[in-house]
């Protein structure tokens, strides 16, 4: 009897995800995990959706009721208010030295669609968190994909589900003002495992769509700002190309950094613009050109005259603060070049 060989049709082929090293991930049948995939994910998001069921039911809170004022009289026509947002602090209150207009806009597009019912902008803050847990989920996945398909989705599985499940995350959906930290998670989240998703198939997109991600992020909240710290903690530790093993330890140090900075310089780069630009926005000089741009949109003569007035006070007092510096700078220079006199 002659045996019947083993039909080519059903081999294995590699997982999508890629380990963070770059090496290939364990082999195994594509569509029966990502249907397990599918199927955890839909379990997660109905696990944090019947967790904060309840929310819907409340209303706004605290900061919540000026932040909707705010938003409608943006959509009443007063568009100088969100664009101000970009160039100054947010909305506009001088007590609030924050530069947050992504969080903003996603408060401008909940009233677009809810007006005042807060049931709307309580689901949207479920959503976001949802988001967060799935993200979550996926960085965990793209973290063990060297494991076998079982033991990572178990893994990544269980870590999404404690995330979504912990109590400290209550305060930043059950109030509108707090969903800074679900939306900026969101974003943070994205851009991890778009970095990791680009070393792990060269893709300049996903790259590009970390920097993306990331911007938004810290535009949400600063504290977004750890996102390249831990891409580069990866990128060091878990290096493309490793050194050799002989390579002397300083060497094989200078090696990891480099190519760890080399690796994340888009998310260093965007950091970097986004300071200059919160500097910017919560300075004189940036909040001189947001009330030009008021005008520009809005203009009446009482506006005009206001803008006048403010910029020629702010012009004349940035001109006696530096020359008032200048002259410091100069007397300190004349005391120092003075030789001691002996006692």
């Amino acid at each position: 009897m002659v045996a019947v060989p083993q039909s080519t049709n059903a081999s294995t082929t590699p997982d999508d995800s890629a380990v963070i090293s770059g090496h290939p991930a364990v082999e195994t049948k594509p569509v029966r995990w990502q249907l397990v995939t599918a199927v955890l994910c839909f379990v997660l998001v109905a696990m944090v959706a019947f967790c904060y069921r309840n929310t819907l039911n409340s209303y706004f809170l605290a900061d919540d009721f000026g932040e909707v004022f705010y938003m409608s009289r943006i959509w009443n026509g007063e568009w100088n208010l969100y664009l101000s947002d970009w160039m100054s602090n947010t909305m506009n209150n001088p007590g609030m030295a924050v530069y947050r207009p992504w969080f903003i806009t996603t408060l401008v597009i909940d009233y677009f669609f809810f007006h005042g019912n807060a049931a709307g902008y309580y689901a949207s803050n479920i959503a976001y968190f949802a988001a967060d847990v799935v993200l979550f989920f996926f960085v965990v996945r793209q973290l063990t994909s060297t494991w076998t398909p079982a033991r990572s989705l178990a893994c990544s599985f269980t870590a999404a589900a404690l995330f979504g499940l912990s109590p400290l995350h209550c305060e930043s959906i059950s109030w509108v003002g707090g969903r800074t930290d679900t939306v900026c998670a969101t974003f943070f989240l994205a851009g991890l495992l778009c970095f990791l998703l680009a070393r792990a198939r060269n893709s300049w997109l996903l790259t590009a769509g970390a920097v993306l991600a990331y911007t938004l992020g810290i535009l949400t909240k600063e504290m977004a700002i750890g996102l390249p710290v831990v891409a580069a903690g990866i990128a060091f530790i878990y290096p493309k190309n490793a050194p050799h093993p002989e390579t002397p330890l300083l060497s094989s140090v200078w090696q990891r950094a480099a190519g760890a900075l080399k690796e994340t310089s888009g998310l260093w780069i965007a950091t970097t613009i986004y300071f200059v630009a919160r500097y910017l926005a919560l300075g004189l000089e940036f909040q001189l050109a947001a009330d030009i741009l008021v005008t520009a949109v809005a203009p009446t003569w009482e506006e005009i005259g206001k803008l006048a007035a403010i910029a020629t006070i702010r012009t004349l007092l940035n001109f006696f603060l530096a020359r008032e510096m200048a002259e410091e700078r100069a007397e300190e220079a004349e005391e120092r070049a003075r030789p001691a006199v002996a006692p």
